[in-house]
């Protein structure tokens, strides 16, 4: 596993539009699955909207989709249809027909709590249970008893999960066909401790004829069930988090998850050791992330901060391409559309939207900047760390520690912790704008850094040496590089 800093100094690019008209803060939004011009929002005072992206307009609203405490999630489904979450436990079924949204059925639940439901409304394993009462049924199946009936996948069922609010650790699966709970699933036999069930995923495996259950717990644990055996979870991390598990997602067998804490943590299934092993955790300097969103080509996936950013990721490489700031307020929610609209909404109760395009040339122009960066820096610092013989060697790097240039390659690995120590005292200039200078003791040697436009430059030497005589080296290689610097805008 690798940790990697991410800090906010890039310049973003604008939303192409940003939808108005919500009196409340947004707490959901996703585009409509079968027609990636629709997007559905839904916000705390219970309004549900249909907005046109090709128009830019709300077409069709419902001032009272959830009157009792709110809209909480919406799920999309095929065949332009809507499913909604209240606060109140309510699940409502919406279809978009003549420019409305119109209530196909509801059902009540037990479940009010924060956790968010989830959807697959596919061609699906069926639970065995013939009770079509609309009421919930008492006698839930025992859990060894639940299995697949394999001659009827390709009938029409519509289950969802929502978090249980009758015992701590447990998840329900309902059927919204029969309005009947078919399975309580619980994450561990003292599923008490895991607290409720802030987020969850339905992965169909249609093809193999089952499901995977996935659920984010209020204790940071993220738990991984079969629908051929949910007595017990087949993979299970019990504190990928230290704060509730907000959000996730999933693709293949990899997925990226969010929380109260300061981590994004990029993870893969591991079957093995059943577990949820961690490729990259990314480290913000705010904590909270409310949403998590995989795009559909698999290339990036995008988070939503309480800190008013969207960050944007490559899920391929693991690493941080952009940070927009389209909102004012607290971003609760985030979705892609199936032609990589990317639409942001939360507090503010705005809706930004931002188009593959301006992310694609954002991004290349990023990556053409620091190339040119690198051809016209790195000759100057090796030119002038080679003047010295007390100076170990010279650094500029970007304020995640990542090397723009380096003035001896042969000592790479101390320029990699050098680089390190250095990018871990960037706070410290954040906090303080006259801050120019800051003298560091530390194993490799004594290190002097310094800002030059948007980047660091270190200096390091042997303990030995002056710190009065490092910092007028820093000074004026500062000085030499501030031109050719200023040539070059730092992204």
């Amino acid at each position: 596993m690798s940790v990697s800093p991410t800090l906010d100094t890039e310049t973003a690019p604008d939303p192409f539009f940003v939808l108005r008209g919500h009196r409340s803060f947004i707490n959901s939004i996703v585009f409509d699955r079968s027609n990636s011009n629709l997007l559905f929002s839904g916000s705390g005072d219970g309004e549900l909207r249909c907005w046109n992206i090709e128009e830019k307009k709300c077409v069709a609203q419902v001032a009272r989709a959830h009157p009792e405490g709110g809209t909480l999630a919406l799920q999309s489904t095929h065949f332009n249809t809507l499913l909604s979450q209240g606060r109140d436990g309510t699940i409502r079924q919406w279809t978009i027909a003549e420019s409305s949204l119109q209530l196909v059925s509801s059902l009540e639940t037990n479940s009010i709590s924060l956790g968010k439901f989830t959807s697959m409304i596919t061609a699906l394993p069926i639970f065995n249970n013939n009770n079509n009462n609309n009421n919930v049924d008492n006698n839930i199946p025992n859990l060894d008893r639940l299995s697949i009936n394999n001659s009827s996948v390709n009938d029409q069922n519509n289950l969802i999960s929502i978090s249980s609010d009758e015992v701590g650790g447990q998840v329900e699966i309902w059927d919204l066909g029969s309005k009947t709970m078919v399975a309580k699933v619980n994450g561990s036999s003292d599923s008490d401790k895991l607290g409720m069930a802030m987020s969850m995923k339905m992965v169909n495996h249609i093809d193999h004829g089952y499901f995977n259950l996935y659920a984010g717990f209020e204790n940071g644990g993220l738990y991984m069930w079969d629908s051929r055996n949910l007595e017990q979870p087949i993979i299970a991390t019990p504190k990928l988090h230290q704060e509730p598990l907000l959000s996730f997602d999933i693709q293949s067998d990899s997925g990226v998850s969010g929380s109260g804490d300061t981590s994004i943590i990029e993870f893969k299934s591991n079957f093995e050791s059943r577990n949820f092993d961690i490729v990259q955790k990314h480290v913000i300097n705010h904590n909270g992330i409310a949403d998590v969103k995989i795009r559909g080509d698999g290339r990036i996936f995008a988070t939503a901060g309480w800190d008013k950013r969207v960050r944007i990721f490559s899920f391929r490489k693991h690493c941080p391409l952009a940070i927009l700031r389209n909102h004012t307020e607290s971003i609760y929610t985030i979705d892609f559309s199936s032609d990589n609209v990317l639409a942001s909404a939360g507090k503010d109760g705005r809706i930004a939207l931002c188009d593959k395009y301006r992310l694609v040339l954002y991004i290349y122009t990023k990556k053409e900047k620091e190339r040119m960066l690198r051809s016209k820096v790195i000759p100057q610092v090796l030119q002038q760390a080679s003047n010295s013989n007390d100076v170990k060697g010279v650094l500029l790097m970007k304020e995640d520690g990542s090397l723009i240039a380096c003035s001896d390659s042969n000592d790479h690995n101390t320029a990699k912790i050098v680089s390190a120590i250095s990018s871990s005292i960037w706070t410290s200039y954040n906090r303080n704008d006259e801050l120019q200078y800051q003298l560091v003791d530390c194993e490799e040697g004594r290190l002097v850094i310094t800002k030059v436009a948007k980047l660091l430059l270190c200096i390091y030497a042997e303990p030995t040496v002056e710190f009065g005589l490092l910092k007028t080296k820093a000074t004026k290689l500062r000085e030499y590089l501030q031109e050719p610097l200023s040539q070059v805008e730092q992204v």
